[in-house]
């Protein structure tokens, strides 16, 4: 089965969101898009990341975005936040089972994120519900800033409380370069082994799979997006904010420029402190980069 390719694909709805989305394959394969994803009209997102290292998971990526599309699209939207999440989490349980059951006998994985927008019956408020297996992400922005991240599946940080992992993740978030880190921190392992995920949807049925689920009320105006790790691994956190917001801000200018850090070297010369010396760049990262971009405007 042969993944979809999406290069340069914008779609744009108007009812109660404005979405947007692109999704292009890495430069190293570029004929195979190991990511997927989905977004609807009525607020409905995914984003699946097929691991590498594993034969053939760009047909688990594919897989698991179709099922998660067809399941959402079919959940009571009037509900409160806790059986969203429950539903949520559900769905992505059922996709891992549904990978185990296509792909016995073979390996293969993805990583997953998924929204879906509700109403709360009690207060009327709308809000978002994500659910999260691996390292692609989802943000909400307000008023230029991020107020919401879900926290990557890390390896390295896993044993450690959420609220330490989400601190780790923005700290690495802010740098480009090693050298920004303190020399005697954990900082530098932690860039140097950030794509080892401690979870993902995978056909082996041995394996545990964490997945986390968020609620966030929405206000008019806020920006949600969603990513593939092409695109937080090759820009810092400033750099995504001002690729999605104003009125130039969307997702295909938020690929373009992870594409472009991507091609830059991983060693540069720079000057610090009137010497000049080699930067190591832990951020230029070849890889599929999808990003999604919903406006919430009732």
């Amino acid at each position: 089965m042969k993944q979809e390719k999406y290069i340069g694909h914008i779609e744009a709805y108007k009812e109660r969101f404005v979405v947007e989305s692109d999704s292009r394959s890495s430069e190293k394969h570029p004929d195979r898009n190991e990511d997927a994803y989905f977004c609807t009209s009525d607020g409905t997102l995914g984003v699946f990341d097929g691991l590498g290292g594993h034969a053939g998971s760009e047909v688990a990526s594919e897989l698991v975005r179709n099922y998660c599309r067809d399941a959402l699209a079919i959940l009571d939207t009037n509900c409160p936040p806790e059986i969203a999440e429950s539903d949520l989490k559900n769905v992505l349980l059922d996709a891992q089972s549904a990978l185990i059951d296509t792909y016995p006998n073979t390996e293969v994985a993805t990583t997953a994120i998924i929204a879906k927008s509700f109403q709360d019956p009690e207060r009327g408020h709308a809000y978002m519900v994500f659910a999260q297996s691996g390292d692609s992400r989802a943000y909400v922005l307000r008023h230029g800033v991020i107020v919401f991240e879900t926290v990557d599946h890390s390896r390295l940080t896993s044993v450690l409380p959420l609220t330490d992992q989400l601190a780790i993740q923005q700290s690495l978030d802010e740098a480009r370069y090693y050298h920004e880190f303190p020399a005697d921190s954990m900082l530098v392992t932690y860039a140097q082994y950030r794509n080892i995920v401690s979870s993902c949807l995978s056909s082996d049925d041995h394996k545990e799979t964490d997945i986390r689920t968020y609620s966030v009320e929405l206000q008019t105006g806020d920006i949600v997006l969603l990513t593939s790790d092409g695109i937080h691994d090759n820009l810092t956190t400033q750099e995504i904010i001002t690729s999605a917001l104003g009125d130039d801000g969307n997702p295909q200018l938020l690929v373009d420029r992870a594409l472009e850090r991507s091609r830059q070297p991983k060693d540069i010369t720079m000057t610090l402190d009137g010497k000049s010396v080699k930067a190591r760049n832990f951020r230029s990262k070849p890889d599929d980069m999808t990003a999604i971009l919903l406006r919430y405007e009732p």
